[in-house]
């Protein structure tokens, strides 16, 4: 009877011992976590994996390891290898594995909650550093941390306070570039249209401000540089220079401007209006040229009449020319306290 006793008793526990080998290796590794045996613990582990790679719990007790205070070997990237690993693992696992991973309170729901806390560690690192560098890495590192769209926010905060630093056109245009989701793109690219005008025109040569017209076509200051280069280029008041001013700007600011002038000297001059600037406009304009006009006084402001008693200038000028109290107005142009107009209304 003894012998057969024995041998059941040392095949029992041998039995259990196999299975309590078997169990062990997870359990062991998270009492010696929580006791802080972090070099047993970590050895428990590997060999959990080694025996079986396809081991989510293993692996979801390895990121809890590497994410726990005090380890010496504390390390958010590798918790967070480990957490993702830790998913594959538990994607790939069968119902039955997945039935007893459960029971050992393990599942997706309890991993993905716990990368959150991952994600939210990496987030306060970033944070912490405060850097472009910092918030970039945790951008593209933690793909689904809740803390993204701040970290975003935070990263596209520094760079334009970069580039108010430096203050080049160029370092505004790469701030575009880089960032076009930015709140800050509107005001960068503002700064980068303001200082490539100043840049490209800061020499004040006339050749410049036309390069700058050529190269930035649709620059918020383009009607600055147009205005200067009209400015200049007619400055003589001769009749070729504008012509060749509309020629070259047909449809910028300053066409209608240099139309409504150069109407006034070909007319006094005599010179015929080439086909090409011949519009409609123009010749309404002829036609109201004709006759003569006289000013109206009414609820305290001037304006103008033609010689039919029809209204052409509403009243809206506190004083004119004293001369045109006087008698029959037929010159081009009126002088007025709001400045010289045209009888087509336009201020020359």
């Amino acid at each position: 009877m003894w012998p057969i006793t024995r041998f059941f008793i040392v095949g029992v526990i041998l039995c259990s011992c196999s299975i309590i080998t078997r169990i062990d290796p997870e359990r062991t590794a998270m009492t010696r976590i929580g006791q802080k045996k972090w070099s047993s613990a970590e050895s428990s582990l590997r060999k959990a994996i080694k025996k079986d790679t396809l081991n989510a719990q293993a692996k979801y007790i390895y990121a809890r390891y590497y994410l726990a205070t005090g380890n010496p070997e504390f390390n958010i990237d590798s918790s967070y290898a480990f957490t993702q690993k830790a998913l594959r693992a538990w994607g790939q696992s069968s119902l039955k594995q997945k039935e007893r991973l459960q029971k050992l309170q393990v599942d997706s729901t309890v991993i993905l909650a716990f990368r959150s806390r991952v994600d939210s560690a990496a987030f306060e690192r970033a944070g912490v550093e405060n850097t472009l560098k910092s918030y970039e890495y945790f951008i593209g590192r933690f793909p689904f941390a809740a803390e993204t769209s701040k970290a975003i926010e935070l990263r596209d905060e520094l760079a334009y306070v970069e580039a108010l630093r430096v203050n080049t056109a160029e370092a505004f245009r790469l701030y575009v570039a880089n960032f076009p989701s930015s709140r800050r793109v509107e005001d960068a690219s503002e700064r980068y249209e303001q200082l490539i005008f100043k840049e490209r025109t800061r020499s004040g040569a006339l050749s410049d401000y036309k390069t700058f017209l050529a190269d930035f076509p649709t620059n918020a200051f383009r009607d600055d540089a147009e205005r200067f280069v009209f400015d200049i280029s007619t400055s003589s008041g001769l009749i070729d220079d504008y012509l060749t001013f509309i020629t070259q700007y047909p449809s910028g600011s300053q066409s209608a401007k240099a139309r409504n002038i150069l109407y006034y000297l070909m007319r006094e001059s005599g010179r015929p209006r080439p086909a090409w600037l011949d519009n409609d406009s123009l010749r309404m304009l002829d036609e109201r040229n004709k006759g003569y006009w006289v000013p109206f006084y009414k609820n305290g402001l001037y304006g103008f009449m033609n010689d039919d008693g029809t209204e052409v200038m509403s009243p809206q000028f506190e004083s004119i020319d004293s001369s045109y109290l006087c008698g029959e107005l037929t010159r081009d142009f009126l002088v007025t306290s709001s400045g010289v107009y045209s009888r087509g209304g336009a201020l020359l």
